[in-house]
């Protein structure tokens, strides 16, 4: 008995430090400034409570995606430069290897503080393999403190619940220690949970996790200087006819000698040889990807959560995948199943699949540039002006 009582005592103990600690993070996590919005960065992703108060601000909008918001944030046309100063604050979530089931259980975890507001969903045809994320992609994106949270919500069926941890159980395959973390995980915090004598070990387990991440995202942002805060001028009006005459005069000067769209450097470098020696291999695209399914989940729970999504699907680079033998035909099969997918849920679409062979608009083989991240925030911004005159 007195083993016991001890045990639970310094229990106790360490969960009153433990959530002093805690508090201490969570007060200092950065507030919203366009720098840290569009920070490219997995402990910012990680934590939901540094998620939150960034979405928390007013003006802003999430905006889920993966590589493509990476690239350009050195231009003057990727949404960090965009919108910097205006009146709307974009909320990046994502990078390379984040795909729709990685932002489907971030959109449950996010739950009812999204409701009654928008978010954007930024598809790359190049997710739809047949399986879908890649196993280490999604292993190495994967928060136990946004799966807890997307277990907890209570607006989600069971069914899209059970969904989700079939997926991550069957991504998590051979690697013991995550299914571990999981199958806990869900006998704690998922459906049917609530045993009394579970119940003190589950909250320190998530006060711990609560403690790692946040504190992981506190360390992190004051060493990337994400912590100091940075005026706010006058809101500026953002000119899109003009970005788009900046960006094809700029891609006049760098992406006008290559037959493949792409910036003259980027393919001297990496795909010229590649070209002119007839090496590359059809990619493996399908419309039986499972990545379809994650998105159907990911817009069941925008539903489920009262948030209205923007899915805008991202073009191939038409001369790229005519040069790999991805035809024309099996390349808007793809599109053609993702846009009847999102008007099943009666979403909106933002379809620029017909830029494929659209001069300036691509940096290499995939990610918008110059026209094509001018024509992607304008169709964000446009769906965002929206939500405002409502």
């Amino acid at each position: 008995m007195k083993n016991i009582k001890a045990f639970v005592l310094a229990f106790a103990l360490f969960l009153l430090t433990a959530g002093g600690i805690h508090a201490l993070s969570k007060n200092g996590l950065p507030e919203y400034h366009i720098r840290y919005g569009t920070w490219m960065e997995d402990a910012k992703y990680a934590s939901v409570n540094g998620l939150k108060k960034l979405l928390d601000a007013g003006q802003t909008i999430p905006i889920f995606g993966s590589s493509e918001l990476r690239h350009g944030q050195n231009s003057a046309y990727q949404g960090n430069h965009i919108f910097e100063g205006a009146d709307m604050k974009p909320v990046f979530i994502g990078q390379a290897g984040y795909q729709s089931l990685t932002h489907a259980i971030t959109m449950g975890a996010l739950g009812e503080s999204l409701a009654g507001r928008k978010a954007v969903l930024i598809i790359s045809p190049q997710w739809f393999k047949e399986g879908g994320v890649k196993q280490d992609a999604f292993l190495s994106a994967f928060s136990e403190d946004v799966f807890i949270e997307f277990l907890e919500n209570q607006a989600i069926s069971k069914e899209t619940k059970q969904y989700v941890v079939n997926r991550v159980n069957a991504l998590a395959a051979g690697n013991e220690e995550m299914g571990v973390r999981i199958e806990r995980d869900v006998k704690w915090y998922g459906e049917g949970a609530g045993n009394p004598a579970q119940n003190i070990f589950a909250q320190g387990h998530r006060l711990l996790i609560k403690e790692r991440t946040d504190m992981g995202l506190f360390l992190k942002s004051s060493l990337c200087g994400m912590r100091k805060k940075e005026m706010q001028g006058n809101e500026k009006a953002i000119d899109f006819t003009k970005l788009y005459r900046d960006a094809e005069e700029e891609g006049v000067q760098i992406a006008s000698h290559n037959e493949y769209g792409m910036f003259d450097r980027v393919y001297e470098r990496d795909y010229q040889k590649q070209i002119e020696s007839g090496q590359g291999k059809k990619p493996r695209y399908t419309i039986e990807s499972e990545e379809y399914e994650d998105i159907r989940c990911f817009l069941e729970i925008c539903g489920a959560n009262q948030v209205e999504p923007l899915v805008v699907m991202l073009p191939f680079n038409g001369y790229w995948y005519d040069y790999l033998k991805l035809t024309e035909e099996e390349r808007q099969a793809i599109y053609d199943k993702a846009e009847a997918l999102v008007k099943e849920f009666g979403a909106a679409y933002a379809d620029l699949s017909g830029n494929e062979y659209e001069p300036y608009y691509f940096e290499d083989n995939s990610h918008p540039a110059l026209k094509g991240l001018v024509d992607l925030n304008e169709q964000i911004y446009d769906f965002y002006k929206e939500y405002e005159t409502k």
